[in-house]
């Protein structure tokens, strides 16, 4: 290539790794980029002498956080609809007033709205929870007495910092009118709702709430969201008063943080092929003993062989005083055989011993 563009008279001024830095004449006033002087070249050569090759284009990795936010997003609104939720988009405004009068924070003054679109709307929303009551309400006005809605966006803290939540509510029957419920569906309840939740975003834990901030709610069936041991929302009953003011029947929502959502690649494992049992183990504690520390200490057994527990019944009468009987179920399967009895005896001791050691407490 040099020799061929020597000849046709550019100079080269260098030829360092590969590079030439070519200076073209004054009278080849035609070339005017890279691409021209590569054609004098091939014409010199001859196209036809040139094997062709196909065009190997290296394409830039486009994975970011957004482009992984958009497709977890798009999961938990297909999980969400096949749990019966319907999606809602409203608007990232909301009335300062409403937020105020149920107890919600609002922005700060200083950075509230110059110049909001209507007087409802003036103020950023602190909880996407209020929109979706209001959305409820407007659907009971035209009839709908049940409704279960979700929708995935953006709240404001008091220095308008943003963050991302999802938020569920369902309020009214649990099912429709039919003849096997002769007509008279039950309610939802806090249960139920919370199973159609965690069927949407995944594994998480409950404990009660201590700290209620805000007049939503209730005081009695409240739940803060636990992932890997950290808060990261709260389920709960929308509070009577508050259901009493927009004409509510029973209604229960969950506002959950979007960015503490795991989006991991599911690894599935083989199961075991050999019998299960099922233990009920009725031990003495304290009532003000959470049943997160009994779970705490039976899972820090790490027994394979326990593969659930749930606790199943409770129990309290006046000669337990201080305590109370809790009952809870095991499901013991081996990976490997079938389970004797002195297999479950041991692995049933083995909780014994562990509960006694670090929570002092035994069989009823």
């Amino acid at each position: 290539m040099e020799r061929i563009l020597v000849s046709l008279g550019f100079e080269i001024k260098d030829a360092l790794d590969n590079v030439l830095v070519i200076k073209v004449p004054h009278f080849r006033h035609d070339i005017k980029n890279v691409a021209d002087i590569t054609e004098e070249i091939v014409r010199i050569i001859g196209i036809d002498n040139i094997i062709a090759k196909p065009l190997q284009i290296d394409e830039v990795n486009r994975v970011n956080k957004t482009s992984n936010d958009l497709i977890k997003k798009n999961k938990l609104r297909f999980k969400a609809i096949e749990n019966g939720f319907y999606e809602t988009l409203t608007y990232v405004f909301s009335s300062k007033e409403n937020l105020q009068k149920y107890g919600f924070k609002t922005v700060k003054d200083e950075l509230e709205l110059i110049n909001p679109i209507v007087k409802e709307l003036n103020t950023y929303r602190t909880t996407i929870l209020l929109n979706l009551v209001e959305a409820c309400a407007n659907n009971f006005k035209v009839g709908a007495r049940s409704t279960a809605f979700f929708e995935i966006g953006t709240i404001f803290d008091e220095n308008r910092a943003e963050s991302k939540k999802i938020a569920f509510i369902q309020t009214g029957s649990a099912e429709s009118e039919d003849f096997s419920n002769s007509g008279k569906p039950k309610n939802i309840d806090f249960f139920s709702f919370s199973k159609k939740v965690l069927n949407t975003i995944g594994k998480f834990d409950l404990e009660p709430m201590t700290d209620i901030d805000n007049d939503f709610i209730h005081p009695f069936q409240n739940a803060n969201v636990l992932i890997d041991g950290i808060v990261v929302g709260y389920i709960c009953k929308l509070h009577p008063s508050v259901c009493a003011d927009f004409d509510l029947n029973d209604t229960f929502v969950a506002q959950i943080d979007f960015e503490a959502i795991k989006n991991d690649i599911v690894k599935t494992t083989s199961y075991s092929k050999f019998q299960s049992s099922k233990k009920d183990l009725s031990i003495i504690a304290p009532k003000s003993l959470e049943y997160r520390e009994i779970k705490r200490a039976i899972n820090s057994l790490n027994n394979s062989t326990i593969k659930q527990f749930n606790l199943i019944d409770i129990y309290h009468d006046e000669k337990l005083g201080d305590n109370e009987s809790l009952t809870i179920r095991f499901v013991l399967q081996n990976n490997e055989k079938t389970m004797e009895d002195e297999d479950i005896t041991s692995t049933m001791n083995s909780i014994l011993d562990v509960l006694n050691e670090k929570l002092s407490i035994g069989l009823r």
